[in-house]
């Protein structure tokens, strides 16, 4: 009975250190995984209307400020090779992730697609780098490697671990 009893507790004992090995991610790690991510895209292309026309991630870049995620994006038309548009640089507050989708505006073809990130309010900002200055809003678009089918939900739960992060910092016993 006694070696059940041993065996038991040292069963017990293993689990809870096994447990305790597994360690979580800050959000600087994260960030450098979203960062990863993000830089998978870059000279891929994705169709941008229904004329077929498509542009090309040129570059891509995240990071974090306490809990303030940046996401700026270069892109350039395909059949041009030129430049198209201006940089676009989003900046939010993690902890106003309320919703995390794959853009519906898809018009087929090409590699990269959108993650549209919803605020719970009008709280991001959405800056057009070389036409003023920021404009609030509530949805931000990220560009990611569509034609690897894991990286929509691999991004989602990075984006989602950074928030649970920032929420734990302000109120660690909380919801």
């Amino acid at each position: 009975m006694k070696k059940q009893i041993l065996v038991f507790v040292l069963t017990i004992c293993s689990l809870v250190a096994y447990c305790q090995d597994k360690a979580t991610l800050t959000k600087e790690e994260t960030i450098n995984y979203l960062r990863k991510k993000c830089q998978e895209v870059v000279g891929f292309s994705r169709v941008i209307n229904k004329y077929g026309e498509s542009n090309k991630v040129t570059k891509a870049d995240i990071s974090i400020d306490d809990c303030t995620i940046t996401y700026t994006s270069y892109t350039k038309d395909v059949a041009l090779d030129i430049q198209t548009s201006y940089p676009i640089k989003y900046s939010f507050n993690a902890k106003d992730i309320s919703n995390i989708y794959v853009s519906k505006e898809l018009y087929g073809g090409g590699s990269a697609g959108i993650i549209e990130i919803y605020l719970t309010n009008q709280t991001g900002l959405r800056t057009v780098i070389g036409q003023g200055g920021p404009v609030a809003t509530m949805r931000i678009e990220i560009n990611f490697l569509a034609a690897d089918v894991t990286n929509f939900d691999k991004i989602r739960k990075a984006l989602e671990h950074i928030k649970a992060l920032c929420k734990a910092e302000d109120d660690p016993f909380g919801n």
